[in-house]
């Protein structure tokens, strides 16, 4: 069988659809940390099952999924697709190529498929057993897992060499066993039980059968006797209810004046009423009317004022636009005289214009003429003046030579200076780090005092971690112990919860009926009554069978559930009927019993049950007493004449007539009453156990909490220590740099000393070259002044001239002001009477304006005028009106008192004979109820007569036996009723029930023994299968240990290996010891070498069970990372070798091992978080 294909989509960091195939020899992956090499491994491990979500590295379901990206969103499932070559037939498989899928989506859900199948996990797991691919299988081997072989505990470490040697199937299949064996002993206790009961029920019921005869014949002549009894008392009570109805007669006559009486007053009354509401409804409109009156006069009153309110604002408006419009006839009369000023200012200023223009033509010409003459003396000075400029800028190129010559001067002075500060500076500093070494220097021997203390503080902590941890493994054995408990406890009550439901330990009828017949049945007297645990013996003696009788509704149930075991021919049962069962108390002679001592009390006052069902506990226990001792028994019978049936704690039983019962005693009855009770109280202690297993669980939590919290003050100490020591490392770190620092200080010092000696050279130099330029200087500025002076003589005529030119100047351009001065006033003098001229246009517009909403006022005032006038007028007429209309309501108030007073008197006549009708509606209704009562008491007779003998009233006199006078007849009906009571309870069922119980117990003991020799089957089963599963162990040990020592000695070139079990006496159940013994060394356990050497190792070990069970194929995930190159180099070798029967897929980043492949894929992740495959050459990885 070999690995053909594996397909990804959505798993882990393969968010695309991903395809490899892989072929014969060695297939491997390569590439950066982070890129999703170990996702393969991942995948092929839960492809084949893997639950543990640690193992492939996640903490939730989701984990698996591809979580999405910058660029990519989140998938929803993921999934895994591997193909395998089964044409060898190692897969139990009709295929030639096995195709296996599992999809887990983000909801948790996941799903295998099998050949594009549906199937389950537990097919998966159990195809690949004994294939070297199963849960724990020793083919797929990462770096985490060489790493748990060598932390793996010696038992788990026999796990795998089970798996080798293919036992873990009749591991699976003894686990089965066990659970059927689990399953027998239960079955063998619950039938055990339920055989303990019937046993206890067999004696019981023969005896009850001898009681039966003598029942039935009391029982008849009793029923005659109640019979006639029924039938007097039916005669007295029919004569009373005649008497009864004559007075109901002479009642009613009575009543029927009153109520004539009563109808004629109602009638007068109703006609005066009537008048009384036509009144009042006139009043109501009168009132009515009144109201619209004085409402319409408030709203004229409201008019009327409104009214002069706008009549006085019209005429201040009025007022108010008189007075504007005299204003602005002032203003327009003053607008038109600064309108004819205006214009005659106008034409006196275009005059004076017209006169500046003549004046500024002749300036004009007169300038230019000046303006030629002096252009010609400043050509003259022109040429004198460029003459001085060439002078004064070569005077200025050396003055500028000399300052430069200064200004490097100057600044080789700074530099001087800036040396003179930098020396210091650097001084300073130098002592500066100094210090600052120092300092660090004494801090580091801080901290290592600091590293030194946390390291006490840590094993403090850890010591203390280890006591929390110890009570954290007492609480843990607590917790079991009530776990265990809980189990047992547990199952006890859901194996009496299941008798309960099976109703075990009732007669088959009874169980016949609770189980098929349907509603009316309320359950059996064992269901139905509650009983004191301390007196369930006793009670249970009392009653015997009869806690299996059944309670129903009524006799027509009882007869319609008898019907139905007829049909079923399900057995037989007893019956209580709710509207037949009467029960009867004690007399007072029974009554007096109860207060002797050692008298617990009456048995149906002992128990509870629901108010309907006291009829039937006083039935069956209401002449029962219960007392605490034999002796104390005897003594109440003797007392009570032996009339009553006495029970005791202890279950003696001393019945009417002075019959004694005792001895052992059966619990067949007795757990039908504590069956209950024990389901209640195991339920009780159930929960009990919970709440202390829960107390126990928080008391863990909190152990464990302090186990964190240890394990957090840990860390911290921890990395306080870590930042301790990294500041330790910082330290020295920044100390080396220091050093450094003050070296280079030192240097730059020297250098800067070197370079002030030069400056100083420099600048003596520079002094010379100054004092050179300064002579050149001198001779220039002596042809500076010459050129001067003749300068100044061209200046001074040409100022002459320009005197002159700007005299005519300021002439023309005081013209010219004055010019543009007039033309200014002109065009404001325009704008001027312009704006006059739009205010007084303005002003007439508003006047006119004004004017007209004059008018309007006028036509206003008028319209006002005559509205309040119209309205005062109508405020007069309404006044008239509302005087009448009050008159005419006062004379209809008048009217309505005189009709009140007439009824108030007619009330009082009725109410006289309402009173009258009253007493006789009383007297009458207590006749009504005295016949009702008899009427009653006549049904509730004939309804005894039939609920107790079927007949009715007619029916019953066929009956009726007047031998004997009712005297008589109750005497003797007494009589009878004792002979009864001392038969007790009596079942009339007994012989069939015997039968039925007989059988039962005879088919459960044949059970048992079929259950006991299952049992021995099975024990013999796990046997078989121990020594089985032993003697492969013994031969797969024994092969492991030679191919064990075989790879040792090629991996490492020599040395020793074996493998050993731990001390045992079940060789299932023992652990496996790793022994090495590499070249140069002792033998010793694995865990003792180094960590390439234990790596090494366990790979060796590793490869030992693949040589005795070859898997395959087998998945390597980076079990070479703690090997060294020659180690590695080894490793590959090994590899080829053993790849001409094996198929590898390696993952791995060393060089050595990787040479050694026939297929190379490279893993990249090009965009971040998604994981691609690239084919590469082998030929060209092996040469790099």
């Amino acid at each position: 069988m070999l690995l053909r294909r594996l397909e990804l989509y959505g798993f882990k960091s393969f968010a695309n659809r991903t395809k490899l195939e892989f072929g014969p020899g060695i297939t491997a992956i390569v590439g950066p940390n982070g890129s999703g090499k170990s996702n393969i491994a991942d995948a092929i491990r839960w492809v084949l099952g893997e639950q543990r979500l640690k193992i492939l590295r996640g903490e939730r379901a989701e984990d698996l999924i591809f979580a999405g990206s910058a660029k990519r969103p989140s998938l929803g499932y993921g999934e895994v697709v591997l193909v395998l070559d089964n044409s060898s037939g190692t897969l139990p498989l009709e295929y030639a190529e096995v195709e296996i899928a599992r999809r887990v989506y983000r909801s948790g859900e996941s799903e295998f498929r099998l050949n594009k199948a549906r199937c389950r996990l537990r097919d998966i797991q159990e195809l690949f057993l004994d294939t070297g691919l199963g849960r724990d299988t020793y083919a797929l081997i990462s770096q985490g897992q060489v790493e748990r072989l060598l932390t793996a505990s010696p038992e788990e470490r026999r796990l795998m060499l089970e798996e080798a040697a293919g036992i873990l199937k009749y591991r699976y299949r003894k686990g089965e066993v066990l659970h059927k064996l689990a399953e027998a002993e239960r079955n063998i206790q619950r039938v055990g039980d339920l055989l303990a009961e019937l046993e206890q029920q067999l004696p019981v019921l023969e005896e009850e059968a001898r009681r039966e005869e003598l029942y039935r014949q009391y029982s008849g002549e009793l029923r005659r006797g109640q019979i006639t009894l029924a039938l007097y008392q039916w005669d007295r009570l029919q004569g009373r209810r005649e008497v009864v109805l004559q007075k109901i007669r002479e009642e009613e006559t009575q009543k029927e004046g009153i109520v004539a009486r009563l109808q004629a007053l109602g009638a007068e009354l109703e006609k005066i009423a009537l008048d009384l509401q036509l009144t009042e409804e006139e009043m109501g409109k009168e009132q009515q009317a009144l109201s619209s009156l004085q409402a319409q006069m408030g709203r004229l009153e409201e008019s009327i004022a409104l009214r002069e309110e706008r009549l006085r604002l019209v005429r201040e408006e009025q007022a108010r636009k008189g007075q504007q419009q005299e204003k602005r006839a002032e203003k327009m009369d003053l607008l038109k005289r600064q309108l004819e000023e205006g214009a005659g200012d106008l034409a006196l200023l275009e005059e004076e214009a017209l006169k500046v223009e003549g004046e500024l033509a002749a300036a004009e010409d007169v300038m230019e003429f000046s303006r030629k003459e002096l252009a010609q003396k400043e050509q003259e000075l022109e040429a004198c003046r460029d003459e001085a400029i060439e002078l004064m800028r070569l005077e200025a190129e050396v003055k500028n030579q000399g300052q430069l010559l200064e200004n490097r001067r100057e600044a080789i002075e700074k530099s001087l200076e800036q040396f003179h500060r930098e020396v210091q500076e650097i001084e300073e500093g130098l002592a500066a780090m100094k210090g600052e070494y120092q300092d660090l220097a004494e801090e580091g021997q801080g901290l290592e005092g600091s590293l030194l203390a946390g390291k006490g503080k840590l094993a403090e902590l850890e010591k203390e971690r280890e006591a929390v941890r110890q009570g954290w493994a007492k609480l843990q054995g607590e917790m079991g112990q009530k776990q265990g408990e809980l189990d047992q406890v547990s199952a006890r009550r859901q194996l009496l919860a299941e008798m309960e439901r099976g109703h075990e330990g009732y007669y088959r009828g009874v169980r016949t009926v609770l189980e098929g017949f349907g509603s009316g049945v309320w359950g059996t007297v064992a269901d139905l009554i509650q009983v004191e645990k301390e007196l369930e013996r006793a009670i249970g003696v009392a009653l015997g069978s009869m806690l299996q009788f059944l309670v129903v509704e009524n006799d027509s149930i009882a007869q319609e559930a008898i019907e139905f075991l007829k049909v079923q021919k399900g057995g037989r049962a007893t019956f209580l009927p709710l509207n037949t069962v009467r029960g009867e108390t004690l007399p007072s002679r029974g009554q007096a019993l109860l207060s002797l001592p050692g008298v617990l009390g009456r048995a149906a006052d002992l128990v509870t049950a629901e108010g309907r069902f006291r009829q039937v506990v006083e039935y069956l226990l209401g002449r029962v007493l219960v007392v605490e001792d034999l002796t104390t028994a005897r003594f109440v019978a003797r007392q009570g004449a032996y009339r009553y049936k006495i029970v005791t704690l202890a279950g003696d039983l001393i019945a009417p007539g002075g019959a004694i019962t005792g001895g052992t005693l059966g619990t067949s009855q007795i757990s039908l009453l504590s069956r209950k009770r024990e389901i209640k109280e195991l339920g009780e202690r159930q929960a009990a156990l919970n709440r202390e297993i829960q107390e126990l669980a928080a008391l863990l939590a909190a152990a464990q909490k302090k186990i964190e919290d240890c394990d957090g003050r840990i860390l911290q100490v921890q990395e306080k220590m870590r930042q301790e020591e990294a500041r330790l490392q910082e330290i020295k770190r920044v100390g080396e740099e220091l050093e450094r620092n003050i070296k280079r200080g030192e240097d730059t010092l020297q250098t800067l000393r070197w370079e002030e000696k030069l400056a100083r050279e420099t600048m003596q130099e520079l002094d010379q070259q100054i004092r050179s330029e300064g002579e050149k200087l001198a001779r220039l500025q002596r042809d500076g002044e010459a050129i001067k002076e003749r300068i100044a003589q061209l200046e001074g005529l040409l100022r002459g001239n320009k005197e002159d030119q700007l005299l005519q100047q300021d002439k023309l351009t005081g013209l010219r002001v004055q010019k543009a001065s007039l033309a200014q006033q002109i065009k404001a003098r325009q704008d001027y009477l312009e704006q006059l001229e739009y205010q007084y246009l303005e002003l007439e517009k508003t006047r006119q304006e004004e004017e007209g909403e004059l008018i309007r006022l006028g036509r206003e005032e008028e319209e006002l005028q005559a509205k309040l006038a119209a309205d005062e007028a109508a405020l007069d007429q309404l006044r008239q009106q509302g005087i009448l209309v009050g008159e005419g309501l006062r004379q209809l108030q008048e009217k309505r008192e005189g009709l009140q007073l007439a009824e108030g008197e007619l009330e009082e006549k009725i109410g006289v004979q309402r009173q009258d009708l009253t007493a006789a509606t009383e007297r009458l209704h207590q006749l009504e109820r005295d016949l009702t009562r008899l009427e009653t008491s006549l049904e509730e007779l004939e309804r005894r007569m039939f609920e107790d003998f079927g007949l009715t009233a007619a029916q019953a006199r066929e009956y009726r036996e007047d031998a004997l006078p009712e005297g008589q007849w109750r005497q003797r009906v007494g009589e009878l009723k004792v002979k009864l009571d001392q038969l007790g309870n009596v079942n009339l069922q007994a012989g069939k029930q015997y039968r039925e119980v007989k059988e039962r117990y005879d088919f459960l003991s044949q059970q048992l023994q079929d259950l006991v020799e299952a049992r021995r089957s099975l024990d013999k089963l796990v046997r078989e299968i121990d020594a089985i599963s032993r003697e492969r162990l013994e031969e797969t040990f024994a092969a492991v240990q030679d191919s064990f020592q075989q790879v040792f000695q090629e991996l490492f070139g020599g040395g020793k290996a074996q493998i050993q079990f731990t001390e045992g006496e079940n060789l299932l159940e023992a652990g496996l010891e790793i022994m090495v013994q590499p070249p140069g060394k002792k033998l010793q356990n694995l865990l003792l070498l180094s960590g390439g050497e234990k790596a090494l190792a366990a790979i060796a070990f590793l490869f030992g069970i693949l040589q005795v069970k070859p898997s395959p194929f087998c998945v390597l995930d980076e079990i070479d990372a703690a090997l060294d190159e020659s180690n590695a180099l080894r490793l590959g070798e090994f590899l080829r070798r053993y790849a001409e029967d094996t198929q590898f897929l390696l993952i791995s980043h060393r060089p050595e091992v990787i040479r050694q492949a026939d297929v190379l894929y490279g893993v990249t992740m090009d965009e971040s978080g998604v994981s691609q495959f690239l084919s590469l050459a082998v030929e060209d990885y092996k040469v790099g």
